[in-house]
């Protein structure tokens, strides 16, 4: 999984960099005049502009495959000419996953429409952007990392080769393995699950149930505290969103993954900026926390080791300070 900071070498560095990703974009949006963007269908989602058909579910080979997949950029994955037998080996790894008619999108190749729709209306002026430059930049180096950094993990990954294989018994591809052998890469979780009584997936267990609610809690105030820091730079309110992510996120997600279930990210149905102004956001957060103090305390013997219950006073004590300064 790797550690928590931004890294092309782990899956949670990975993720780092998706969110930092998620910032320059919504940053963006807000130089270009559009509000901040952190909706999201549910799941499972099949638009044009994603991917692939999206759903939260464990990592295995054929997960995987599309990963790489769409991380490659366009000369990542040769398709013609002489290819090394390592190359030869990853397309057909891919090939024998997604088959040879895969409607996939690349990643890069999206950012690479948004990249020269801007330089195409900056350069007849029907688009002005301050600094331009520093956003084509921006957004020219997620391309880059994404093709170069990401894809070269992933491949790593997908063909065993990454060096968190080197434990596996035998040294074999752990992708072999039976999905419940003890050295195959994930747990086995149920896909898209959900915290909400009576919708499709539901998570079964009470106790799993009332764990996947509380990260809910703390994921919308994640959300919400970015929304506000897009909006107007909060270097606090950006700060705490990220503790929350590898605070009481990890440790939850770790606890649920040990018993076949995930964090579900269920959507907030009011959005994340629900409030007429960056006050009552703030107090609508607040509340928030002191719901997940009231619940992280009543189930306080079955929260995961790690679990930091002093984050909740803490969010409340920086709402405070940040409603003082309006």
């Amino acid at each position: 999984v790797g550690p928590s900071q931004p890294s092309s070498d782990g899956l949670l560095g990975i993720a780092i960099q998706g969110m930092q990703h998620l910032a320059v974009v919504n940053q963006l949006l807000m130089a270009l005049g559009v509000s901040p963007n952190l909706t999201r269908q549910d799941f499972p989602h099949e638009p044009d502009i994603y991917p692939f058909s999206m759903n939260l579910e464990r990592l295995t080979h054929n997960s995987l495959a599309r990963y790489t997949y769409v991380e490659a950029g366009r000369d990542s994955i040769p398709a013609q000419g002489v290819m090394s037998v390592r190359d030869q080996m990853l397309c057909n790894e891919l090939t024998n996953e997604l088959g040879t008619d895969t409607k996939l999108n690349h990643v890069a190749g999206l950012y690479g429409i948004i990249v020269n729709h801007l330089e195409s209306m900056i350069a007849d002026d029907t688009l002005h952007l301050d600094d331009s430059s520093e956003w084509l930049a921006k957004l020219n180096s997620i391309m880059i990392e994404g093709e170069q950094q990401h894809f070269r993990f992933f491949s790593q990954l997908l063909l065993g080769e990454h060096p968190a294989f080197d434990s596996v018994e035998g040294n074999k591809n752990p992708w072999t393995l039976h999905q419940n052998h003890s050295d195959y890469p994930s747990f086995a979780v149920s896909p898209n699950p959900t915290a909400y009584l009576g919708h499709e997936n539901q998570i079964q267990s009470a106790d799993s149930r009332a764990l996947a609610w509380l990260s809910n809690l703390h994921y919308w105030m994640v959300l919400m505290m970015l929304d506000l820091h897009y909006r107007k730079d909060s270097p606090a309110l950006n700060a705490m969103a990220q503790a929350h992510m590898v605070g009481p996120l990890q440790s939850i997600a770790g606890r649920l993954a040990e018993h076949q279930t995930g964090l579900p990210f269920d959507r907030l149905s009011v959005g994340y900026s629900p409030a007429p102004d960056r006050a009552d956001n703030l107090g609508f957060i607040h509340r928030l926390s002191l719901e997940a103090d009231t619940l992280a305390h009543k189930m306080h013997p079955r929260l995961p080791p790690g679990y930091p219950l002093e984050m909740h006073q803490a969010t409340v004590a920086l709402i405070n300070m940040e409603l003082k300064a309006l």
